[in-house]
């Protein structure tokens, strides 16, 4: 079984559904899409926050990532959730210098 992951909303619990590895930059532009409409008031607290590692973890509480099954007996999990992580920062960055423009 191919490892698989999903994201999930830690305010209220909403999941993206699983999908493989090379979908991971899909489920990311799901949650943050699920962020930005339905807990705007959050996102605007984050946004507001300097840049630094307190604003990458609150962005991390918000869109938890889950994983499932591994090919491999284990070992990748951590690159994923580190893929995850590093695409879910990249996407609220972008996202702050769009809003500023």
């Amino acid at each position: 079984m191919a490892e698989q992951g999903r994201f999930r909303c830690s305010l209220c619990g909403h999941t993206t559904d699983w999908f493989d590895e090379e979908e991971t930059q899909a489920g990311a532009e799901d949650i943050h899409y699920h962020s930005v409409t339905k807990h705007p008031e959050e996102v605007a607290a984050i946004k507001d926050m300097p840049p630094g590692l307190a604003r990458q973890r609150r962005i991390q509480a918000l869109e938890v990532s889950e994983v499932r099954g591994s090919s491999s007996g284990g070992g990748s999990g951590g690159c994923l959730m580190l893929m995850l992580a590093t695409v879910s920062t990249v996407i609220a960055g972008l996202w702050t210098y769009l809003a500023a423009l």
